[in-house]
């Protein structure tokens, strides 16, 4: 019996290749398996793009651009968290470079609502306080 590419027994035997951890019978989440399809995307532009230097480089010719894929390029951002200390105001910033982020939809009413909730401050106290440098 030959089965299509896009059968569900050949996309689990298949996605072995790149998500090592996903496995059939374990609870999987879509965004887990989005993240696997998007890294193994991106991992495999930079390869390609390091054996195209390298050919280039053999031929005589210049350097390309590093890190950057058309996988990151659409699914690539920056987020930029901020803790300030409530008792000096030293405050201290940090960006992460990011494929996606993870919303509330569950307890939310819409898209935007998740938006405002994810980005809303956050009073870190008790074990979640961090220590402030200054």
């Amino acid at each position: 019996m030959d089965l299509t590419y896009d059968a569900p027994s050949k996309i689990q035997s298949c996605i072995r290749i790149f998500a090592e951890n996903f496995r059939c019978g374990r609870q999987e989440d879509a965004h887990e398996f989005l993240r696997y399809v998007i890294d193994a995307c991106h991992n495999t532009c930079l390869r390609l793009k390091k054996l195209r230097r390298k050919g280039a480089e053999a031929n005589g010719g210049g350097d390309e651009a590093g890190g950057s894929t058309v996988v990151k390029e659409i699914f690539g951002g920056a987020l930029q968290s901020q803790v300030k200390c409530l008792c000096c105001g030293y405050e201290s910033n940090k960006v992460d470079e990011i494929m996606d982020i993870s919303l509330d939809v569950f307890h939310s009413n819409s898209l935007k609502d998740s938006m405002q909730k994810f980005f809303q401050p956050e009073v870190l106290d008790g074990n979640n306080k961090y220590k402030c440098d200054r």
